[in-house]
C-alpha cells in the first residue's frame, strides 16, 4: 500500500488492486478527485507529478486507475484514510524553514556583535561589543498564518522594527512560523534566544523552535544546540 498527500486529502492506494490498461489525464484526474472530494484541486498537478517521480509508470498509471474508479467518498475506502505517517511526513518538511530561519538569525546576531561600530555620528569612539539591544515579535503574532492557505503572505511591514533592520531579516515568500529576538536579561552584551513559531494544523496549539547565542569568558559568541518542543503542532 503506497500513502499519498493528494488534492488536501490523504490517500492510501493498494497498488496491487487495480488494473487497467491506460492511466487518464492528469487534469481528468484532477477533475474527478475534486468533485469527489469536494476539495480544491489548487496544485493537484504539480502533486501528480511528484507522485509520477516517486511511483515510476507503471505504478502510477495502477493508482490513477484506480482513483478513476471512485463514484463517491464512500467508494475510496479502505484505500483512502487518515495516515498519521503521511500528515508527519508532510509536517515535518514544513519545519525546514524554522530550522533554516533560526540559523539565518543567530548567524545575523554573532555577525553584528563581531562587527566594530560607532557611537554617535560625530564620534570615533567604538562601541562595545553587543548584539542587537531590543527584543521583537513574535513577528507577524502567533496564530497569523492560519488562513485560507496556512501560510503567512510577507508582508515588508512585519519587518520595519530596528532589531529586524539590524539582523538583516524579513521574510519574503509565504511562511509557517512566526519569529522573536529576545534579549537576555543581562542585557545585550551577554547573549540572546530566537525562536520560530508554528501552528501547522492550526489547532492553536503552537511548535516552539528556540536557538541561544552567548558571550563565553574570552568574549567570543557561543551559538547553542536548537531545542524544539511540539515539533509538529
Amino acid at each position: 500500500m503506497t500513502m499519498i498527500w493528494l488534492g488536501g486529502l490523504l490517500v492510501a492506494v493498494s497498488l496491487g488492486a487495480c488494473g487497467g490498461s491506460g492511466a487518464p489525464s492528469d487534469e481528468a484526474l484532477c477533475k474527478h478527485i475534486e468533485s469527489i472530494t469536494e476539495k480544491s484541486g489548487r496544485g493537484c498537478k504539480e502533486e501528480l507529478a511528484t507522485m509520477k517521480e516517486k511511483l515510476g509508470d507503471k505504478a502510477y498509471k495502477k493508482m490513477a486507475t484506480c482513483m478513476m474508479a471512485a463514484k463517491s467518498k464512500g467508494d475510496f475506502l479502505p484505500c483512502v484514510g487518515q495516515v498519521d505517517e503521511v500528515k508527519t511526513y508532510v509536517n515535518k518538511s514544513k519545519t525546514t524553514e524554522a530550522r533554516q530561519f533560526l540559523r539565518k538569525l543567530v548567524d545575523a546576531g554573532r555577525a553584528f556583535y563581531l562587527t566594530p561600530s560607532l557611537g554617535m555620528a560625530d564620534s570615533l569612539t567604538p562601541v562595545a561589543k553587543q548584539f542587537p539591544g531590543t527584543s521583537v515579535g513574535p513577528t507577524p503574532a502567533k496564530g497569523a498564518c492560519c488562513g485560507e492557505d496556512k501560510k503567512c503572505a510577507p508582508d515588508p511591514a512585519h519587518w520595519e522594527h530596528q532589531t529586524w533592520k539590524d539582523l538583516l531579516f524579513d521574510m519574503l515568500d509565504p511562511h509557517y512560523f512566526s519569529y522573536e529576538y529576545k534579549v537576555h536579561e543581562e542585557g545585550p552584551t551577554k547573549g540572546f534566544t530566537v525562536f520560530a513559531y508554528g501552528d501547522l494544523d492550526c489547532d492553536k496549539t503552537y511548535s516552539t523552535f528556540s536557538m541561544s547565542v552567548t558571550v563565553d569568558e574570552s568574549g567570543e559568541p557561543v551559538v547553542g544546540e536548537m531545542k524544539v518542543d511540539n515539533e509538529l503542532e
